[in-house]
């Protein structure tokens, strides 16, 4: 009975392995923390390791400098070595965040990127002739890793 109950709880153990979910948060390390009027700053930031992930999260803050209704645009992009970076035509992805103001703005976004080994910002955009743009500008992402079998 005893040998019953070992085999049928190590049975049990190996088709139900614990899937302990570990997520890795960390904050990209910028070249500039501002971006100014009708500006692109070069991002030139630290990599995102993706070669255990399959998503990755971005939280971003940063405050206007002046009242306006302009787009801040994020551009990364993205390496399979951590060596050779698409160049600005081949981008991996950009989006954008309306600067509605001298006021705190926050923005989160989750990524799927497939088989890609590391990522990093690249550059950002203020259009704006007014005057305005951002500055305090941090960019924290979070990774959760690969589930096989669900």
């Amino acid at each position: 009975m005893k040998r019953l109950a070992f085999t049928l709880g190590l049975v049990i153990a190996l088709a139900f392995p614990a899937l302990a979910q570990q997520y890795t948060v960390g904050t990209l390390t910028l070249s500039t923390n501002a971006c100014l009027q009708n500006a692109t700053e070069a991002g030139d930031s630290s990599a995102i390791t993706l070669t255990r992930y399959e998503d990755v999260g971005l939280q971003g803050t940063f405050t206007g400098t002046a009242d306006s209704t302009n787009v801040a645009t994020f551009t990364f992009k993205a390496s399979p070595d951590a060596t050779t970076y698409g160049n600005t035509a081949t981008q991996f992805f950009s989006f954008g965040v309306t600067n509605t103001g001298a006021t705190a703005h926050t923005f989160v976004t989750n990524i799927t990127v497939g088989p890609i080994g590391y990522l990093k910002l690249d550059s950002v955009a203020h259009a704006d002739d007014a005057g305005t743009g951002i500055t305090g500008l941090s960019i924290k992402y979070s990774l959760k890793p690969k589930r096989y079998g669900s």
